[in-house]
Protein backbone atom coordinates (compact mmCIF):
# COMPACT_ATOMS: atom_id res chain seq x y z
CA UNK A 1 0.00 0.00 0.00
CA UNK A 2 1.13 3.61 0.64
CA UNK A 3 4.44 4.66 2.12
CA UNK A 4 3.07 6.69 5.02
CA UNK A 5 0.00 7.89 6.86
CA UNK A 6 -2.92 9.03 4.76
CA UNK A 7 -4.98 11.09 7.20
CA UNK A 8 -3.05 11.26 10.49
CA UNK A 9 0.45 12.51 11.23
CA UNK A 10 3.40 10.10 11.24
CA UNK A 11 2.96 8.23 14.55
CA UNK A 12 -0.25 10.23 14.96
CA UNK A 13 -3.46 9.44 16.78
CA UNK A 14 -6.88 8.32 15.60
CA UNK A 15 -9.59 8.30 18.27
CA UNK A 16 -13.00 6.62 18.18
CA UNK A 17 -15.67 7.69 20.69
CA UNK A 18 -19.30 6.75 21.18
CA UNK A 19 -21.81 8.49 23.44
CA UNK A 20 -25.55 8.84 23.93
CA UNK A 21 -26.68 12.45 23.50
CA UNK A 22 -29.32 14.14 25.67
CA UNK A 23 -31.83 13.82 22.80
CA UNK A 24 -31.39 10.02 22.82
CA UNK A 25 -29.34 9.85 19.62
CA UNK A 26 -26.03 8.00 19.59
CA UNK A 27 -22.97 9.90 18.35
CA UNK A 28 -19.98 7.96 17.01
CA UNK A 29 -16.98 10.21 16.39
CA UNK A 30 -13.71 9.41 14.62
CA UNK A 31 -10.98 12.03 15.08
CA UNK A 32 -7.47 12.29 13.69
CA UNK A 33 -4.55 14.69 14.03
CA UNK A 34 -3.82 15.00 10.34
CA UNK A 35 -4.15 17.97 8.00
CA UNK A 36 -7.93 18.19 8.36
CA UNK A 37 -10.28 19.68 5.79
CA UNK A 38 -10.63 23.43 5.24
CA UNK A 39 -14.03 24.83 6.29
CA UNK A 40 -14.86 25.86 2.72
CA UNK A 41 -14.40 22.24 1.55
CA UNK A 42 -16.39 20.51 4.32
CA UNK A 43 -19.77 20.67 2.52
CA UNK A 44 -18.35 19.47 -0.81
CA UNK A 45 -16.19 16.58 0.50
CA UNK A 46 -19.46 14.72 1.04
CA UNK A 47 -20.06 14.69 -2.73
CA UNK A 48 -19.07 11.54 -4.61
CA UNK A 49 -15.62 11.56 -6.22
CA UNK A 50 -14.60 14.90 -4.71
CA UNK A 51 -10.88 15.04 -3.90
CA UNK A 52 -9.54 18.10 -2.12
CA UNK A 53 -6.25 19.62 -3.19
CA UNK A 54 -4.46 18.20 -0.14
CA UNK A 55 -5.52 14.62 -0.94
CA UNK A 56 -4.93 14.52 -4.70
CA UNK A 57 -1.52 12.87 -4.29
CA UNK A 58 -2.81 10.05 -2.04
CA UNK A 59 -4.58 6.87 -3.15
CA UNK A 60 -8.37 6.91 -3.24
CA UNK A 61 -11.26 8.02 -5.38
CA UNK A 62 -13.23 10.27 -3.04
CA UNK A 63 -16.03 7.89 -2.07
CA UNK A 64 -15.48 7.22 1.65
CA UNK A 65 -17.15 10.23 3.29
CA UNK A 66 -19.81 10.50 0.58
CA UNK A 67 -20.76 6.84 1.08
CA UNK A 68 -21.07 7.24 4.86
CA UNK A 69 -23.12 10.44 4.41
CA UNK A 70 -25.44 8.79 1.86
CA UNK A 71 -26.10 5.72 4.03
CA UNK A 72 -26.67 7.93 7.08
CA UNK A 73 -29.14 10.11 5.16
CA UNK A 74 -30.98 7.04 3.86
CA UNK A 75 -31.60 6.01 7.49
CA UNK A 76 -32.50 9.50 8.72
CA UNK A 77 -29.13 10.02 10.38
CA UNK A 78 -26.42 12.67 9.88
CA UNK A 79 -22.66 12.86 9.30
CA UNK A 80 -21.06 16.03 10.68
CA UNK A 81 -17.50 17.18 9.93
CA UNK A 82 -15.76 19.53 12.37
CA UNK A 83 -12.22 20.62 13.21
CA UNK A 84 -10.24 18.52 15.67
CA UNK A 85 -7.44 21.12 16.08
CA UNK A 86 -5.40 19.64 14.42
CA UNK A 87 -7.16 17.25 12.13
CA UNK A 88 -10.72 16.26 11.37
CA UNK A 89 -13.56 14.96 13.54
CA UNK A 90 -16.27 13.03 11.69
CA UNK A 91 -19.34 12.40 13.83
CA UNK A 92 -22.08 10.02 12.77
CA UNK A 93 -25.31 10.85 14.62
CA UNK A 94 -27.74 7.94 14.77
CA UNK A 95 -31.27 9.04 15.66
CA UNK A 96 -32.98 5.65 15.50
Amino acid sequence: MGSGPKYAQENGTITVEAARRPDGAVAIAVSDDGPGIPDKEKPIVLERFYRGDASRSTPGVGLGLSLVAAVAKQHGDVLELTDNHPGLRATLILFS
